[in-house]
């Protein structure tokens, strides 16, 4: 029976009640008759429809083929990965999330696509999203792992810049694949188009938060020049210790910010101004080496006369 202390308590209680949602949100909103198969691979489990089951085993194949080269720049090779197939939804995506961890994609292909096989492309972006977060599980991020469970990780990813996170997975299906999204000319064509026709690059803080009155490009484009650029320069391990600080150091903050000084860079504002300045040289000296088709324009004249 509770004291009169305790029944206070719960009347009180009953009046500040509220409705808790759960915590993390679904991707997959499949139908409730669907049959889930799974098989395990050396370091996934695969979990998918009934009927799916080539198109599953395919997927797995290209996870466990790229495995060992995804984790190579990072130094490190993510644990056993769940890994959900929804074939029923027009959306065509992946995702990696964290808190129960897993990899999400749907098989339905981007129409607006680049010419990479599907599967492929989405085994190497998420793929690499995977080696990314599972890295963060060390030092003290591990330690607050068993007070907290899997959200400790996942909110650890929080003082890795979006940039980053993005940037690093294109460069990881460009450095793997033949198609990946940097080897096509129209990934960079905003940023090309901006140093080269504005004559200078935007700033720091409307590159990476946006504007509502110019054309800004996206978190993958400027993510991926930026780490092929901190790669050129310092090596893959600037890109493991700025990981390691994340995971080792949260307590300082902003550990960006003291991986950059430990490189010899001010900031990551410095950072971005530098990779700008480098790209920008690098276009104006392949433009200039150019040549172009001499040509005759025509002039246009309205036609006047209807049938």
């Amino acid at each position: 029976m509770l004291c009169g202390k305790g029944r206070v308590v719960f009347t009180l209680l009953l009046f500040f009640s509220q409705l808790l949602p759960g915590q993390f949100y679904e991707y997959g909103q499949d139908a409730g008759s669907l049959k889930w198969h799974q098989f395990r691979t050396p370091n996934h489990r695969v979990i998918y429809p009934r009927g799916l089951d080539s198109l599953a085993r395919a997927f797995a194949g290209r996870l466990e083929y790229f495995y060992p080269y995804l984790g190579k720049p990072l130094n490190h090779r993510h644990s056993v990965m769940p890994v959900v197939v929804h074939h029923e939804s027009s959306f065509s995506n992946g995702v990696f999330v964290w808190a129960p961890k897993r990899l999400e994609i749907f098989t339905n292909p981007d129409p607006n696509g680049y010419h990479q096989d599907w599967l492929t492309s989405l085994a190497l972006h998420e793929g690499r999203h995977a080696v990314q977060i599972d890295k963060l599980d060390t030092g003290i991020t591990h330690f607050l792992y068993y007070l907290a469970g899997e959200q400790v990780v996942g909110a650890m990813a929080g003082f890795l810049p979006y940039w980053y996170l993005e940037g690093d997975a294109v460069d990881a299906e460009t450095r793997l694949s033949r198609t990946g999204r940097g080897r096509q000319p129209s990934f960079e064509k905003e940023l090309k188009a901006q140093l080269l026709g504005a004559g200078k690059a935007y700033t720091d803080s409307k590159a990476l938060m946006g504007s509502y009155r110019n054309f800004v490009p996206d978190h993958y484009r400027l993510g991926y020049l930026m780490v092929r650029h901190g790669r050129r320069e310092y090596g893959d391990r600037l890109w493991v210790d700025f990981q390691d600080y994340a995971a080792r150091k949260p307590y300082l903050v902003s550990p960006s910010y003291f991986i950059m000084r430990k490189y010899g860079l001010r900031s990551k504002a410095e950072f971005y101004r530098e990779s700008m300045a480098e790209y920008g040289r690098h276009w104006k000296e392949t433009a200039s080496l150019r040549q172009y088709t001499p040509y005759r324009a025509w002039e246009y004249r309205k036609n006047e006369t209807y049938t």
